[in-house]
C-alpha cells in the first residue's frame, strides 16, 4: 500500500526533537566544540539513536494520563 500526498504530524515532530536532543547530548559530551555537529556525525556517534529513544519516551509520558489525577 503506497500512500502519497499524506503528511503526518507525529514523525516530523519526533525527528525535529530527535535532532535537538542529539545536538544537546553531543554538546554535553564535547563541551569544547563551538559549532553544531553535522547530522552524519550524530548518526555515526550513536547520538541520534539515543535521542530517538529519549524523545519517544518523553512523548509517551507527555500523552499518558496521570492515574493519580481524578476527574471531579
Amino acid at each position: 500500500m503506497v500512500r502519497t500526498g499524506l503528511k503526518g504530524s507525529f514523525w516530523p515532530e519526533v525527528r525535529q526533537r530527535m535532532y535537538e536532543k542529539a545536538v544537546e547530548l553531543y554538546m554535553y559530551d564535547h563541551p569544547e566544540m563551538q559549532n553544531k555537529p553535522e547530522p552524519e556525525e550524530l548518526h555515526e556517534g550513536g547520538y541520534m539513536h539515543t535521542a530517538k529513544v529519549l524523545v519517544l519516551r518523553e512523548i509517551r509520558f507527555e500523552n499518558k494520563p496521570n492515574p493519580r489525577m481524578k476527574e471531579e
